[in-house]
């Protein structure tokens, strides 16, 4: 009973009470407060605080506290102020994002805009203040990841290839997804990179596997900003490195994927062909690989053959030791390019006659018991709708006379101005041929290549009529 009183005497206590209050705030045409509403203004006004930078009085006092060193009392804390390496590292640790601001010269609005980042991070950029640009991006967060990509090819313009490839990994371990932008700018950063004192590319085989761990992992993951473009200048800057084993492999990965944006493109298959160029070690299955591959080009409808990829598809075979491959480039010359007149192009071809002493011994060759007639391609199908022929670049010129020498054949190639002064004349003007020379070096010299011609007694190569 006593419990019952007391719980309806605070009850009511607390009823009048308040009652007395709403009487209270009716005569006085007050309303109630709002308390949700009230916290909504105080916390608006709290985050407009935090989007704005601290007062230059306020920074140059934590900058002091936190470096534990002054500044001049004129001196303004700023974008402009000039801090080491280890100083930086410090201020950007502070969780005062306020303080940032300051130093970096921005705003909570304006990384809110990638464009105003873009242009704040080309101004530390133009200073070389790279830590800063990295900075601001990073603040930026998903607005700063285009501003990544230049700060990307700013790295690479000053050589500096081992940091490019250390940002582009800290971007991802930092949860952005590099777009299309950033990736085009490190493949065909390293693609084109030259050495400023000798012009010469300098990527290192560290480089090159670096370049392709990061491309296979996009290929693994399937990501959709990674293009054929992409593809083809990881290719160039790998065979550039001297690693023509990640273009081929890199070139394979693609092929199983068969997505449409991956699909080889003329530069692909060219790329391709350079490097099984350069390739050293397995020669017969450099050679079965081109000639499968170039098969598979000339069936394809959406590709337009053109004089590179027919120069580069040449090259596998005539940078190699092997006389009878140099004959399959000679073939490779006359059916694609107007080297010849359309008799020449029916002569046939006797590895036998070669000036076999002229060809310097090297490791690139066949073993003489290879079938070629199972390896290559058949002679008609070298060039299979027999449609196109080229003009010689000044390159195909010296090749194709070298290799008419080194054969022992006649070189009747004419230029465009005397191939059309003798239209219609059943002579041809011939270039001075050098095979009737006779310096020939001693049989010891020219062994590994006597032994070349007697595993190919029965080898001819017939051009198409």
């Amino acid at each position: 009973m006593l419990r019952r009183f007391f719980t309806t005497s605070c009850t009511n206590t607390y009823a009048l009470k308040l009652k007395d209050q709403l009487n209270l705030a009716v005569q006085r045409n007050k309303k109630p407060v709002d308390f949700a509403k009230l916290n909504k203004i105080r916390q608006k006004k709290l985050n407009e605080k935090n989007m704005r930078k601290v007062t230059r009085v306020s920074a140059k006092a934590i900058v002091e506290k936190e470096l534990k060193r002054t500044f001049a009392e004129d001196e303004k804390i700023g974008p402009d102020t000039h801090f080491s390496d280890e100083e930086l590292d410090t201020l950007l640790r502070n969780k005062n994002i306020r303080l940032k601001y300051t130093i970096l010269g921005t705003s909570g609005n304006q990384i809110k805009d990638s464009l105003l980042v873009q242009k704040d991070v080309e101004k530390f950029l133009v200073r070389n203040e790279i830590k800063k640009a990295i900075a601001l991006a990073r603040l930026a967060r998903f607005q700063g990841v285009f501003a990544y990509g230049s700060i990307m090819k700013h790295l690479l313009n000053q050589g500096k290839l081992n940091s490019s490839l250390d940002l582009f990994n800290d971007i991802k371990k930092w949860g952005y997804q590099p777009d299309g932008r950033t990736l085009n700018i490190l493949f065909s950063g390293f693609a084109n990179y030259k050495d400023p004192s000798t012009g010469d590319s300098k990527i290192s085989s560290n480089h090159a596997e670096r370049l392709h761990f990061i491309l296979s992992r996009a290929l693994e993951k399937k990501q959709s900003n990674l293009s054929i473009i992409h593809i083809n200048s990881a290719m160039k800057a790998f065979r550039q490195a001297k690693r023509p084993d990640l273009a081929i492999d890199t070139f394979n990965k693609i092929s199983e994927l068969k997505e449409s944006s991956l699909m080889p493109d003329i530069r692909t298959y060219t790329e391709l062909f350079s490097s099984l160029r350069i390739k050293n070690s397995d020669l017969e299955k450099s050679i079965a690989m081109a000639d499968k591959v170039f098969e598979r080009i000339q069936s394809n409808k959406f590709i337009e053959i053109d004089e590179r990829l027919i120069t580069a598809y040449s090259s596998v075979f005539f940078f190699t030791d092997d006389l009878r491959l140099k004959a399959r480039a000679l073939l490779i010359f006359r059916q694609w390019f107007r080297v010849c007149n359309l008799e020449t192009m029916n002569d046939t071809i006797d590895i036998k006659k070669a000036h076999a002493w002229k060809l310097t011994p090297g490791s690139k060759t066949l073993p003489n018991d290879i079938d070629l007639e199972e390896l290559l391609l058949p002679s008609d199908f070298v060039n299979k709708k027999k449609s196109k022929r080229f003009e010689p670049s000044d390159v195909i010129v010296k090749r194709y006379d070298s290799l008419c020498d080194l054969l022992g054949l006649k070189n009747d190639y004419l230029d465009p101005s005397d191939r059309k002064k003798n239209a219609g004349n059943e002579g041809t003007k011939t270039k001075p041929n050098s095979s009737k020379r006779n310096d020939k070096p001693s049989s010891s010299k020219t062994h590994a290549i006597d032994q070349q011609i007697e595993g190919a007694t029965n080898f001819r190569i017939r051009n198409f009529v």
